[in-house]
């Protein structure tokens, strides 16, 4: 019996109005509807937050409708190429918005470095900052954060971590985003959750060393192995609570 062909519809990536509000051309909404996955894709290489790209391609191709509507006004021929042209003005959006939050990250980051003129208050804050930002990493994400927070240059850390130049700073832009806003949008509170945050991880990782110790004492006796634990599990935690506590020695 022949199998039916089942067209699956392409859901609607671009609204006709964009964020401030402006209204899209419908033939220029439907080029950029045409061209979303592909931008979004590359969008996804670039920047911290991937969900922007739709917001940047609608503003993109609300910009191209004025320039459309300006120019049937003046009399002037139209644009030839509409979708190389919407594309162009999708990458210079995409382009400043990456700029912009490197100027973001590069600012918080100074706030993560030890310096001389530190108050104590402010070495607290970094402290808890940088403890949160390793604690949310996954293993390669933590090795660029604490490379680079040691000074490190993208080139440096791009090679002990055998990737691009980009994908480092793409790691290390998504592990600062989210940590980053939460400073920014409430800092007393979110403050305050990381020092109990802190206080809990310290507790927890007191009773695990109690345990790993007994552990291993006793499968030390049973069959003559210091190593209890498996190599993945001694990376996922020792390595991280190594890291925890030369931040700690850092700003102490």
């Amino acid at each position: 019996m022949a199998s039916k062909t089942v067209h699956r519809i392409q859901p609607t990536l671009v609204n006709a109005v964009d964020p401030l509000g402006r209204p899209i051309e419908p033939h220029v909404l439907s080029v950029a509807q045409d061209i979303a996955p592909q931008a979004v894709s590359y969008a996804q290489k670039s920047l911290a937050d991937p969900c922007v790209a739709v917001n940047l391609l609608e503003e993109a191709a609300a910009t191209v409708s004025e320039a459309v509507l300006a120019k049937q006004l003046a009399e002037l021929p139209p644009v030839r190429n509409m979708r190389a042209y919407l594309y162009r003005a999708f990458l210079r959006r995409l382009s400043a918005t990456r700029q912009a939050e490197i100027r973001l990250e590069e600012a918080f980051e100074e706030r993560l470095r030890l310096n001389e003129g530190m108050s104590f208050e402010e070495k607290m804050k970094a402290r808890l900052l940088l403890k949160q930002i390793i604690c949310t990493c996954d293993r390669k994400t933590m090795w660029i954060v604490w490379e680079r927070i040691e000074g490190r240059s993208w080139d440096e850390i791009a090679y002990d971590c055998v990737m691009t130049n980009r994908a480092a700073r793409l790691h290390y832009s998504r592990a600062l985003r989210e940590i980053r806003e939460a400073v920014e949008t409430n800092p007393r509170e979110y403050m305050e959750e990381l020092r109990q945050e802190d206080l809990r991880r310290q507790r927890e990782a007191s009773l695990v060393n109690r345990i790993i110790t007994l552990f291993g004492w006793l499968l030390f006796r049973a069959v003559g192995v210091r190593s209890a634990l498996g190599v993945r599990y001694r990376i996922k935690w020792h390595e991280r609570e190594a890291m925890l506590a030369d931040i700690d020695n850092m700003f102490s």
